[in-house]
């Protein structure tokens, strides 16, 4: 039998570079032309999911994000919301045909310039549209992006989109938690999906988890017990500072990640005094004190850049860590001339260098329900809008709430449409 006849494989374009556009988080890639190329393969990867994906033995491609452009005389291809601030490394490949098997070139590396401003316009910077105007039951807000589980189960996300953070799976969920340039959801059949950087994959299926929580290049979650197992915070990303560690405990409450850190709410059982509900404990990275010790008593704990706050069973509010902004500075109420005493609260929200939460004091100042917020105000992440809520979320420089009737009100930062208003 006669084999086939294969085409000789295309030669890879040469000379790629990558340029900033004018908007932040916007590069054009250019290459040399290859004629016989039915498509380019354009490919891009921030530097350090590049690592995360290679140091778990992991293929490298599965780290790049591709987009395929029909090769019609052009030699260059914009790329829009990628992460400022940030390395990235870019390939252009030759394919004969759509899914085709690339030739690659050598790549291409850039850092992305920092600045925020001036603020692009809808036609400079392509966003995702904003959310609908009601029907959530629960929100998260990220690093530059925000998602939120509407009644019938189906996630939106809107915001920064560089690593597909903002393009969510089909499917039922139950939870969501936007983070860094990722995030991850837990579905209706309790297993965890995340969808954006390769450096954080989705978790076997075959493993059921109760909550999950994102933070910059990693995510955690609490494990549904099986037989003869207890349930366990388990961890997985981009490894450091001890932040993907697992916790094993019987009696977790609550787990949240931060930028690098990682806290959990659970029952400390003592021989002597018994059951202790709250106890907070918290690892991964500390360099300004954000995982010190907490007390027992709690019903909250929240993770932000550097910092740590906890909400108490009498409502009040405790913070550790960076407070260089005044986001550890829990604000108090002037009751006289010489008396000071604590705001109470029914939630509680740490951002990246701003804490924000939910007034449950109904006072002549703020209704019950009303937004507070403290520290960073460079955005107006710490401004909240007038109006109650029943939950909110405190991303990198914004701030979204949940109202009752289930809209979500979001302020701050909009670089990337992560804050609608």
């Amino acid at each position: 039998m006669r084999r086939p006849i294969l085409p000789p494989p295309l030669p890879a374009p040469e000379t790629p570079a990558a340029a900033d556009v004018d908007s932040p988080g916007v590069v054009t890639v250019s290459w040399s032309a290859v004629s016989q190329a039915s498509f380019y393969r354009v490919g891009w990867v921030a530097e350090d999911d590049y690592r995360a994906v290679t140091a778990a033995g992991r293929d490298w491609l599965e780290a790049f994000a591709f987009v395929d452009v029909a090769n019609q005389g052009q030699t260059s291809h914009t790329i829009s919301r990628l992460t400022p601030c940030t390395r990235y490394a870019f390939i252009v490949g030759s394919i004969s045909q759509r899914f085709g098997t690339a030739t690659w070139s050598e790549w291409a590396r850039l850092t992305l310039a920092c600045a925020l401003t001036p603020t692009p316009t809808p036609s400079q910077t392509p966003t995702i549209p904003p959310p609908p105007p009601e029907g959530y039951t629960q929100i998260s807000a990220g690093k530059l992006h925000t998602c939120g589980v509407q009644q019938d189960g189906t996630v939106d996300c809107w915001g920064a989109n560089g690593r597909g953070q903002s393009t969510p799976p089909e499917g039922e969920f139950l939870q969501v938690s936007a983070g860094g340039g990722h995030s991850c959801g837990v579905k209706a059949d309790s297993t965890v999906v995340c969808w954006g950087s390769a450096a954080v994959p989705s978790p076997p299926s075959s493993q059921k988890f109760a909550q999950v929580s994102t933070g910059d290049a990693h995510a955690c979650g609490i494990t549904v017990p099986g037989e003869n197992e207890s349930s366990r915070v388990a961890c997985w990303g981009a490894p450091g500072a001890g932040r993907t560690d697992d916790f094993d405990n019987s009696s977790i409450e609550s787990v949240i990640s931060g930028h690098s850190h990682n806290c959990v709410v659970y029952t400390y059982y003592s021989r002597h005094s018994g059951a202790h509900s709250g106890s907070i404990r918290c690892w991964g990275g500390d360099d300004a004190g954000q995982r010190a010790s907490v007390g027992r008593g709690n019903t909250a704990v929240t993770a932000g850049d550097k910092h740590t706050c906890w909400l108490s069973r009498d409502g009040t509010v405790g913070c550790q860590g960076n407070d260089t902004s005044g986001q550890s500075t829990v604000p108090t109420a002037s009751e006289g001339a010489f008396d000071q005493s604590s705001y109470t609260y029914s939630a509680i929200t740490a951002g990246g260098a701003h804490t924000c939460a939910i007034d449950a004091d109904g006072n002549a100042v703020q209704n019950r329900g009303t937004a507070r917020c403290w520290g960073s105000n460079l955005d107006g992440q710490s401004t909240p809008p007038s109006g109650t809520f029943t939950a909110i979320t405190a991303g990198g420089s914004h701030t979204c709430g949940l109202r009752s009737n289930g809209t979500v009100a979001c302020w701050g930062d909009n670089t990337y449409g992560q804050a609608p208003r």
